[in-house]
């Protein structure tokens, strides 16, 4: 019998298909940056794993899986910025969020270091 050579192993491909499954399970942790950061990535190492061959099937699925992800992540964050921004409790209640934030961290609220940097929200940003 014959022995068929084995296909040559790409680190690239299966590197990319790790961070494509690593990017849409932390799309269910509701964060922004995280997902976006390794789909990114994984596209990057599924399109660098190609050499001058085609692509193979882990880095296909990789780049395919990442795209999903990136789409996932987006549609979920425009959706909360939809909800936050067109409710207005929703919307004084981020606001009280992030004013009582900057005050435990600097001593003053995000209206009193806009005021100071004579920059000053809209009321409609408030309501």
């Amino acid at each position: 019998m014959e022995m068929k050579p084995q296909p040559k192993r790409n680190g690239f491909a299966t590197f990319s298909l790790v961070l494509a499954i690593a990017a849409l399970a932390s799309t269910l942790t509701m964060t922004i940056v995280i997902p976006i950061f390794l789909a990114i990535l994984s596209i990057m190492f599924g399109l660098l794993s190609r050499g001058n061959t085609s692509m193979s099937n882990h880095a296909l699925a990789g780049v395919i899986v990442a795209c999903s992800a990136l789409l996932i992540n987006i549609a979920v964050g425009g959706f909360s910025f939809f909800i936050v921004f067109s409710n207005s409790d929703a919307k004084q209640q981020y606001w009280t969020m992030v004013n009582d934030t900057y005050e435990q961290m600097t001593g003053l609220t995000f209206d009193e270091i806009l005021n100071e940097y004579g920059i000053e929200l809209p009321e409609s940003l408030h309501d």
